[in-house]
C-alpha cells in the first residue's frame, strides 16, 4: 500500500510538472488532407487572397408548411433573397463558377430549410449515380455546411447528389471531417430544364447551438459539376488555405428559437441464427445456435448545445467483419472501429499520442475497441471437457455527453460498463459457468477551450479503467489504469503557421502478476540483460510514465511547407487498457520540408515533393531509428497521377527483436514505393501500386497491389483490390529456449507469400434501399529454413551475429481464410432501418509452408462454412 501511494504521489507530481512544461514539451500532428468536395483541399498554391464577407439572410416562415419536394412553390421562397456568385476552387481557382447557383434559407421553430437551384446550360449532362447513403459516387453534388456553434471550428455538413443520395459529416478543429456522423434529416432533388434543384429540411434537433437571441451562424455551400471536375464555393476557400470552417460566410436572421428538450429513441430487435459445422462430442458445436435480442439507443438534448447519447445492450451484428491476418510479430494488430455508437462523435475523444500515418500514427489514448473486447482469460478445462467461449464481452450500457458551450468550451464525457463475462464448461454430463472477463468500467473525459476565434485552443483529457477481479486467476489484469493529457493548438501568421503540443501521463496499478506482465510485455521488455536504464522488479504493484510530442511549422501559403518536432515516451508509460500503443522507451525527432505547385502548366495539373529526416534513441541512448525519405506526387491534366517514394533506413539497434533478449544490431534497408492511378470519375478506374524493400544483408520483400472500380450502370458499383506479396527474411523470431548452456534465441529464414482479394459490390435500388457485398479470401504460406541462434547481437559483421542451431521442429504454415458479408439495408422512414444480413466464414490451416494459390483457394472453399443469418429492425422516435 505504501508503494502504491508513493507511485500515485510520483504520478501527481509528474502531471504537475507537465502543466508547467506544456509550452515546451508538446505535440503537433498535422491535419490530414481531405478527400471530399466541400473541403476540396488546402493543398493548392496561390496568393492567400480570401474573398470578402458573404451573408445570406434566413427568413422565418409565417405558419406555412414547406413540403420537401424540390419544387420551391411555397410563398416563403419568393420572399427570401437568394445568394449567388459562386467562385471556382477547381479547376480555375478564383474565377467565377461556369454555371450559376442560387441559395435560399428559411426556418421555423423546428427546422432550417435550404433551397439550392443549380442552373446548368447542359442539363442532359447532369450526372446522378445511385449509391448507399454516405457513399460518394461520381456525380454532381450540392453540400451545405452550418457552423451553428458560430465558433469557426465546428460545422454540420449535409450533402446530396443529383440522384438523391444523401451524405452527412461533422467538421471539427476547423479542418477535420468525420463522415461517421449521422443525422436524421430530409432532402429532395429534381432535374429541371435548366439545371437541378435540391431542397433540404434540417431539424434543429440535429444541430447544436447557443441560444442568445439573435446570433449569426457560419454557413457554406459547395457545388461539384462532375463533367468539368469543377468545385465551386459560395464563400471562396483558397487551395493553399489550411482552413475550412473558419472561412465560412454567415447565415443571419435566425433569432428567438424556442428552448425545446429533444428526445430521440431508437429501439431495436434482432434475431440471428448461427450454423457452424458440428464437432463430434462437443455439445456447444451441434450445428446451429439461435439468439434473440432487444436494446435501444437514446439521444437527449440536455441543452441546445449539449447532447447525451446512451445505448442499452447494443447490437453490432450488421457490422462488417475485420480483415483476415496471420500475425508473426510481437505486437497487437490495430483494427478500425466499425460500431456505430463509438464511431459517431469519435473526433471529440480522439487523442493521438503518435506521429505520422503508420503504426506510430494510430497510437491513441482512447481505442474504443477495448470496450466489448474478446474475453482475455481462457479457463482450465479437465481432459475431455469443452468450453463455450463468448466472442465478445457484453456491453451492459454506455453513455456519452458531447457538445460545446457558448463560451467555446468543448465537452466530451464517455462512460461504459461491460459485464462479468462467463464461459460455459461441459465435462461429461456436468456443466458449469466460470468467469472469463471481469466486470469493467471505462471512462473518458475531454475538455477543450477555444480562443482567438478558434485559432488557439487549450485542452485536456482523462481516461480511466477499473476492474472488479472475480478471482486470483485474473491477477494478470490491472485493477485500475488512468491517463491524463494536456494539449495546445495555436495558429498564426495569416493562419499559415501552426503549433500543436501534447503531454500525457499514465498510471497503472494491480497485483504483482499484472505489473510483471506489463514490465515483460513487447512494449518495454524491462528484462533485457543489456539495458542499464530500465530494471525489472517482480515486486512492483504499479507503473507510471510520461509521453509527449511537439511539432511546429508552416503548413499553408506559398509553395513551401516545413516543420520540425518530435515525440518521447518514458519506459513506464502504459495506456493499453483503454488506448492503443506498441512501444515505449523512445525519443524521436524529425524535420520535414515540402514544395507544392498547383498552377497547371504543360502536361501536369499539379505536383508536390517532400523530404523527411528522423533520428531516435531509447532513454538509455541506444539508437533505434535513423533515416531519410523523399516522396513525390504528380497529377496530369487528364487527372491521372503517379507517386514515387524512396526511403533509406540506416543500421540501428532493435530492442524488441529478441523479445526480451539483448538489443540486436539490425542492418540498414532501402524501401521503394511506386503507384499510378487513373481518373476516378470514369466508369472504369483503378491503379497499380507496388513496393520493394531490400536490406543491406540481402533480404527483401516485394508487394503488388492493383485495384479496379467498375460502374457498369448508375445503380451498380464493383471494386476489386488485390494485395500480393512475397518476402525472404533472415530474422524471423522462432523461439526462446533455456538450458544449462544459457539462453538461446532461435531465428529462422522465412520465405513467405500472401495473397488477399477484397471484393465489394454495391447495388442501389433507391437512395433508401441498397444491397452491399463484401468478400475477402486470404491465403498465406511460410516455409522456414537455416535455423540459427543469436551469438553476438552487436557484431560488426552481420554473419557473425548468428551461429547454426539444430532446431528440431519446423513452424511452417499455410493459413487460409474467407470472410464475407451480404447486407440489405432499407431505410423505410427517416432514421428507421431494416437490415438483412448473411455472413459467412471459412478457415483452414495446415503445417505446410507451400503456397499454391489455386490449390489453396480450392481447399479453402472446400472447408466447412460457418453461416450467420440476421434480421434487425429499428425504429426512430423523436419527441
Amino acid at each position: 500500500m505504501g508503494e502504491m501511494m508513493l507511485e500515485k504521489h510520483k504520478f501527481a507530481r509528474s502531471l504537475g510538472t507537465a502543466v508547467a512544461l506544456i509550452a515546451l514539451l508538446a505535440a503537433f500532428i498535422p491535419a490530414r488532407a481531405w478527400q471530399n468536395p466541400l473541403a476540396a483541399s488546402f493543398r493548392k498554391d496561390k496568393p492567400d487572397r480570401i474573398s470578402g464577407e458573404k451573408i445570406l439572410q434566413a427568413v422565418r416562415t409565417k405558419h406555412e408548411k414547406i413540403k420537401i419536394d424540390a419544387y420551391l412553390n411555397e410563398p416563403i421562397w419568393k420572399r427570401a433573397l437568394p445568394a449567388d456568385h459562386f467562385v471556382q476552387q477547381e479547376p480555375d481557382e478564383g474565377k467565377p463558377a461556369t454555371e450559376r447557383t442560387e441559395v435560399w434559407a428559411a426556418y421555423d421553430d423546428n427546422a432550417i430549410y435550404i433551397a439550392v437551384y443549380a442552373h446548368d446550360s447542359h442539363p442532359e449532362q447532369i450526372r446522378g449515380v445511385l449509391a448507399r447513403r454516405d457513399e460518394e459516387p461520381p456525380s454532381d453534388w450540392i453540400r451545405v455546411a452550418i457552423d451553428s456553434y458560430a465558433d469557426q471550428r465546428t460545422a454540420f455538413e449535409f450533402g446530396v447528389n443529383a440522384a438523391g443520395v444523401k451524405e452527412d459529416a461533422l467538421w471539427s478543429d476547423d479542418t477535420n471531417r468525420d463522415k461517421n456522423w449521422d443525422a436524421v434529416w430530409d432532402v429532395a432533388t429534381r432535374i429541371v430544364e435548366d439545371g437541378w434543384i435540391a431542397e433540404f429540411r434540417i431539424p434543429l434537433s440535429q444541430l447544436r447551438f447557443a441560444r442568445k437571441g439573435r446570433r449569426d451562424w457560419g454557413f457554406q455551400v459547395s457545388r461539384f459539376i462532375y463533367r468539368r471536375n469543377e468545385m465551386d464555393f459560395w464563400r471562396h476557400v483558397p487551395r493553399n488555405a489550411n482552413q475550412m470552417v473558419s472561412l465560412f460566410g454567415k447565415l443571419t436572421g435566425i433569432r428567438n428559437l424556442p428552448a425545446k428538450k429533444h428526445l430521440q429513441i431508437l429501439p431495436y430487435a434482432v434475431g440471428s441464427a448461427d450454423f457452424a459445422p458440428p464437432e463430434p462430442g462437443n455439445p456447444f458445436r451441434n450445428g446451429a445456435q439461435r439468439d434473440y435480442r432487444v436494446g435501444a439507443d437514446l439521444k437527449y438534448s440536455v441543452t441546445s448545445n449539449l447532447t447525451l447519447d446512451a445505448t442499452i445492450n447494443p447490437d453490432f451484428g450488421q457490422v462488417e467483419a475485420d480483415p483476415s491476418e496471420f500475425n508473426l510479430t510481437a505486437y497487437e494488430t490495430f483494427f478500425e472501429e466499425k460500431r456505430p455508437f463509438f464511431i459517431e462523435g469519435s473526433n471529440i475523444f480522439n487523442y493521438g499520442v503518435g506521429l505520422g500515418d503508420g503504426d506510430l500514427g494510430r497510437e491513441t489514448l482512447f481505442y474504443s475497441r477495448r470496450i466489448g473486447r474478446a474475453p482475455q482469460y481462457y479457463p482450465d478445462v479437465p481432459a475431455g471437457g469443452y468450453v463455450n467461449m463468448p466472442k465478445q464481452t457484453t456491453i451492459l450500457g454506455a453513455a456519452k455527453l458531447t457538445g460545446k458551450t457558448a463560451t467555446g468550451l468543448s465537452v466530451g464525457i464517455l462512460e461504459a460498463v461491460t459485464a462479468e463475462e462467463q464461459a460455459t464448461v461441459a465435462v461429461g454430463n456436468r456443466r458449469y459457468r466460470t468467469p472469463v472477463e471481469p466486470l469493467t468500467n471505462y471512462f473518458v473525459g475531454r475538455l477543450q477551450k477555444d480562443f482567438r476565434k478558434g485559432r488557439t485552443a487549450v485542452g485536456g483529457i482523462l481516461t480511466g479503467v477499473t476492474r472488479r477481479l472475480p478471482g486470483k486467476e485474473f491477477y494478470f489484469l490491472p485493477t485500475q489504469a488512468y491517463s491524463g493529457g494536456l494539449d495546445v493548438f495555436h495558429r498564426w501568421h495569416r493562419d499559415e503557421m501552426m503549433l500543436q503540443a501534447k503531454l500525457v501521463g499514465s498510471y497503472v496499478a494491480g497485483h504483482r502478476e499484472a505489473i510483471q506482465r506489463l514490465q515483460r510485455s513487447s512494449a518495454r521488455y524491462f528484462q533485457r540483460p543489456d539495458a542499464r536504464h530500465v530494471h525489472y522488479d517482480p515486486s512492483r504493484t504499479s507503473l507510471s510514465g510520461l509521453a509527449g510530442s511537439l511539432m511546429v511549422g508552416k503548413f499553408a501559403g506559398g509553395h513551401w511547407r516545413w516543420g520540425t518536432g518530435g515525440i518521447f515516451r518514458t519506459p513506464g508509460f502504459e495506456i493499453n487498457d483503454l488506448g492503443y500503443m506498441r512501444n515505449t522507451d523512445l525519443i524521436i525527432g524529425f524535420i520535414y520540408a515540402g514544395y507544392r505547385e498547383y498552377q497547371p502548366r504543360g502536361i501536369y495539373r499539379m505536383y508536390s515533393a517532400n523530404l523527411n529526416a528522423w533520428y531516435g534513441s531509447t532513454f538509455g541512448g541506444e539508437p533505434i531509428a535513423k533515416g531519410l525519405s523523399v516522396n513525390s506526387y504528380l497529377q496530369f491534366m487528364n487527372y491521372w497521377y503517379v507517386n514515387l517514394s524512396v526511403n533509406r533506413e540506416f543500421s540501428v539497434l532493435d530492442p524488441a527483436l529478441l523479445r526480451g533478449g539483448p538489443a540486436f544490431l539490425s542492418p540498414g534497408r532501402w524501401n521503394f514505393w511506386f503507384g499510378v492511378g487513373s481518373d476516378e470519375r470514369k466508369n472504369i478506374s483503378g491503379g497499380i501500386f507496388s513496393g520493394y524493400s531490400v536490406s543491406d544483408a540481402g533480404f527483401w520483400d516485394y508487394s503488388l497491389n492493383p485495384r479496379v472500380t467498375l460502374r457498369p450502370s448508375a445503380r451498380l458499383d464493383l471494386s476489386f483490390f488485390l494485395s500480393a506479396s512475397v518476402s525472404l527474411d533472415d530474422r524471423q523470431y522462432v523461439n526462446h529456449l533455456q538450458d544449462e548452456g544459457g539462453d538461446h534465441y532461435i531465428f529462422g529464414r522465412i520465405r513467405r507469400k500472401t495473397a488477399v482479394l477484397v471484393t465489394r459490390l454495391n447495388y442501389t435500388l433507391s437512395p433508401n434501399l441498397s444491397i452491399q457485398f463484401y468478400g475477402q479470401p486470404f491465403v498465406t504460406g511460410g516455409s522456414y529454413s537455416h535455423f540459427r541462434e543469436v551469438a553476438d547481437p552487436r557484431a560488426p559483421r552481420y554473419e557473425d551475429r548468428f551461429r547454426p542451431y539444430d532446431y528440431p521442429a519446423s513452424p511452417d504454415f499455410n493459413f487460409r481464410q474467407f470472410r464475407s458479408n451480404l447486407v440489405v439495408r432499407w431505410e423505410y422512414s427517416p432514421g428507421s432501418v431494416v437490415y438483412l444480413v448473411w455472413s459467412q466464414g471459412r478457415t483452414s490451416f495446415v503445417g505446410d509452408g507451400r503456397f499454391r494459390l489455386g490449390h489453396d483457394l480450392s481447399e479453402l472453399f472446400d472447408a466447412r462454412a460457418e453461416n450467420v443469418y440476421l434480421v434487425k429492425v429499428n425504429r426512430w422516435f423523436s419527441f
